[in-house]
């Protein structure tokens, strides 16, 4: 690891972003199927924090094509891309 680079786990990268922006420190939390799917809110500015856990996931992109064994296969219960774009639709950089 180059120095000066801290790898953080998930949980404490979404502490560390729950904090930053102001946020409750416990998530809301709705499982459907195999997604788990929180949401820390109200933040401050009306930001959130969100995380999409695919439960027995492995590391390929909800909603996409398979890459190869390795990466396993993609969850079809929901689809990453349009995600990400309504998240970033509604919290664009000032």
């Amino acid at each position: 690891m180059p120095s000066g680079f801290k790898v953080m786990s998930v949980a404490e990268t979404m502490a560390f972003w729950a904090g930053k922006d102001g946020c409750p420190a416990q998530p809301a939390s709705e499982t459907a199927g195999s997604i788990q799917h929180d949401t820390w809110s109200p933040c401050s500015g009306g930001s959130e924090v969100e995380l999409y856990t695919v439960n027995g996931g492995m590391h390929a992109w909800p909603g996409g094509e398979a890459v190869n064994a390795k990466m396993g296969e993609p969850t079809t219960e929901i689809q990453a891309s349009p995600i990400l774009w309504d998240f970033f639709s509604r919290h664009p950089l000032p």
